[in-house]
């Protein structure tokens, strides 16, 4: 079972060693179109798919009411592959969404800033000044996204085991260095934690996808934790019915072995202070 995560700078040839790494390892390679696809599958409209990229804090901020509704399946779609295990998932803050596992291998590739306008310039047959242009708004875009769905920084080095700089090594080393550094996290005891871990947040994911955006309980400030099977919900409902439901929702999930919940009815406050 491996999983790894990259995120890279626009220039450091990222993309060929996300795609090469799939390749000598024979994984799934999870890029923004294969992200893209499961959530058009799972009905996230075409339109909402477009808005959400990696784009700049100020675009963001147009649409934050739809924030929490495409994390959620974000955090699902990335859940399910690393689950599944046996792949590389390119970008789309999966590093944040995957930390603390130890057979996850968080990495980063990074190059100085001339270097990844030179190729970048060469790649796309740009000027200097469009290259760099591109670059740096391709920085700043990225950064903006994590900043908005996860308040991190991306440039952050505790967020990856590995970080690797392009300027001198080439693709097939960079390659060979992190085959090496994943087979070294095979351990038997980081395999067995990482798949209850695992095992455990898809459960979650999935309880959450159930009640929420399958069945459609109105119920606020959602959370989901779960161990072995047994899960346990908190939150808020306005109606005393939706209280059952949220429960008799959660139970419908294959693998659910047992639900309790603190899931609170709070009558609307009508009164007016």
């Amino acid at each position: 079972m491996g999983v790894i995560t990259l995120s890279r700078e626009l220039g450091s040839h990222g993309d060929r060693i996300a795609e090469q790494l799939a390749e000598r390892l024979g994984y799934r390679f999870v890029n923004k179109a294969e992200i893209e696809r499961v959530l058009r599958e799972d009905g996230v409209p075409e339109s909402s798919i477009e808005k959400f990229d990696e784009k700049h804090p100020g675009f963001w901020q147009r649409f934050s009411r739809d924030r929490d509704h495409y994390l959620h399946l974000l955090s699902y779609t990335i859940s399910r592959y690393a689950y599944e295990g046996n792949c590389v998932i390119l970008g789309r803050g999966s590093q944040v969404l995957l930390s603390h596992l130890p057979c996850v291998l968080n990495l980063r590739i990074t190059a100085p800033l001339e270097v990844r306008v030179d190729n970048v310039a060469r790649e796309f047959g740009y000027t200097h000044q469009e290259a760099e242009h591109m670059v740096h708004h391709s920085d700043r875009d990225r950064a903006g996204f994590h900043r908005f769905f996860f308040n991190v920084s991306w440039t952050n080095a505790e967020l990856y085991d590995l970080v690797l700089n392009t300027e001198y090594l080439d693709v097939e080393a960079v390659v060979d260095v992190v085959s090496h550094a994943l087979a070294a996290l095979q351990r038997p005891d980081y395999v067995s934690e990482t798949d209850e871990k695992l095992g455990n947040l898809f459960l979650e994911m999935r309880v959450i996808t159930q009640i929420v955006y399958q069945e459609g309980v109105p119920v606020q400030n959602l959370t989901v934790t779960a161990e072995q099977g047994k899960v346990h919900l908190r939150g808020m409902v306005s109606a005393e019915e939706d209280v059952r439901l949220v429960e008799e929702s959660a139970r419908r999930v294959e693998g659910v072995k047992a639900v309790s919940s603190a899931v609170y009815y709070v009558p609307p406050n009508t009164s007016i202070r």
